[in-house]
């Protein structure tokens, strides 16, 4: 068979990252691109850009999302598909998915820190640790957003023969690249970072782009919690809290723009960025998610606004906007790992193995911070299942554009209590996506697979 190049690179896409990269590599005798001292190394991790370009598009097929605004929709693009949950995403075969190309580009940098560190000139054992603990950390969390994008949910019974995504773990330019299964990629996922906690900070002082030992344990916790290991789960996120716990006091803020940037945002772990989001200046919430949100939540009253205030999109008048990614802040929303995340997590777990009151004071530590002093009520509950349902609202109202609601509809589509039928409008034509529907999975570009045959597409519905 001859060999393929990479499915994540594109030729235009390498050779731009290539020449990006010229200032801190070189060709060795064997033709490989490889850094040679600890410091360029570094600079390989240091590239912000690379590794805080995440995932994005998921966003535009959840239940939090109402696109049904003429202006919008006509200058969306493929996100339009997303949101109709159509059979193609890219009617071009030579269109490539910019999720999977920004998160296999992080792998592939990665692979060559985890690949080729030991063999740095300069550098102590333990810094050229720490960079393999980084580049542990980053290909994990590539990894995870891969497989529940493209593959299909983590289930024990069925997870060594359902597809996920093709796994690299070396650095070589031309090879076939078969898909994994989805437990292949899981197992890759928990060993890397499992191998990476011993070498990091117990907290990173230089920048959140940086993986630390609390970002670690985190994304221990939510892969445990996504193959439905509740114990394991707890466990993670007790030892990610047990080192970073602080929370944002939202009473404290009199607007959004007094909010702190995402640089200096002590809730989070590991800044990764909404790639797709950040591209327009506010999306309009469905009215379900607006149902969730108290009038007098903070994160209702901060983060989202009428859409008749000053919107490019008059159509947006009729509704309510998120505004973390707009104009007023120059950002957008993170969807790395963040302490309110592991809040959930916990509380999540502890619901689900029976700790009623720990599940209930878990939650309130996080509401508490939501609301003024006069709005707040702690929330209760008289039974676990009741605990549970709480802990999954209030994840669904704390991480609002956050990455995950796309993935936790996967995941709650496998129990009959949280399964539920989506309804998307678009200029009169309604769209419905059944609970586990082959489309959860995202197709994958078919210039990805002109490229790489060996890659079997996801079926469609």
């Amino acid at each position: 068979m001859r060999k393929k190049l990479l499915p994540y690179i594109s030729g235009l896409l390498l050779l731009a990252m290539v020449s990006s990269c010229k200032k801190f590599v070189e060709v060795n005798p064997k033709g490989a691109l490889l850094p040679q001292t600890y410091t360029t190394y570094r600079d390989l991790l240091n590239n912000g850009d690379l590794f805080t370009a995440s995932y994005g598009s998921t966003e535009y097929g959840t239940d939090d999302i109402d696109m049904d605004v003429p202006e919008l929709a006509d200058g969306m693009g493929t996100y339009v598909t997303r949101y109709q949950w159509a059979k193609v995403f890219y009617i071009d075969a030579t269109t490539y998915d910019f999720d999977w190309n920004n998160l296999y580009k992080q792998v592939y940098t990665a692979n060559i820190v985890i690949n080729e560190i030991g063999n740095a000139t300069a550098g102590t054992t333990a810094q050229k640790n720490e960079l393999l603990g980084e580049a542990l950390v980053h290909r994990a969390f590539s990894y995870w957003c891969l497989v529940n994008q493209y593959g299909k949910q983590y289930d024990p019974a069925t997870a060594a023969s359902d597809l996920g995504v093709p796994l690299r773990l070396q650095s070589e330019l031309e090879s076939s690249f078969p898909r994994a299964t989805v437990q292949a990629v899981y197992d890759l996922i928990v060993s890397d970072l499992k191998k990476a906690i011993p070498f990091l900070p117990a907290q990173q002082t230089v920048t959140n782009v940086y993986p630390s030992k609390s970002a670690a344990y985190a994304m221990l916790a939510r892969t445990y919690l996504f193959m439905g290991n509740y114990p394991a789960s707890l466990q993670y996120a007790d030892s990610s809290l047990a080192i970073s716990s602080t929370l944002l006091d939202l009473q404290t803020y009199s607007s959004l723009s007094a909010v702190p940037l995402t640089a200096s945002n002590p809730e989070i772990l590991l800044r990764k960025n909404n790639s797709a989001i950040q591209y327009y200046s506010s999306i309009r919430l469905s009215s379900e998610l607006l149902a969730l949100l108290d009038t007098t939540d903070l994160r209702y009253t901060l983060y989202t606004d009428l859409g008749s205030n000053g919107n490019t999109y008059p159509s947006f008048a009729n509704g309510r906007v998120y505004l973390r990614n707009s104009f007023i802040t120059g950002e957008t929303a993170n969807i790395g790992l963040g302490v309110p995340e592991m809040l959930l997590t916990r509380a999540e777990c502890q619901a689900r193995t029976s700790d009623l009151s720990g599940a209930m004071t878990t939650l309130n530590t996080l509401r508490i911070k939501r609301f003024t002093t006069a709005n707040y009520t702690p929330l209760t509950a008289s039974t676990a299942a009741e605990a549970l349902q709480d802990a999954l609202a209030e994840r669904r109202r704390e991480l609002m554009f956050g990455g995950m609601r796309w993935f936790d509809l996967k995941r709650l589509n496998k129990e009959s209590a949280f399964a539920k039928t989506l309804t998307h409008t678009l200029s009169g034509a309604t769209y419905k996506l059944a609970p586990n529907s082959n489309n959860y999975l995202f197709p994958i570009a078919a210039g990805i697979i002109t490229m790489n045959p060996e890659i079997t597409q996801n079926p469609r519905d």
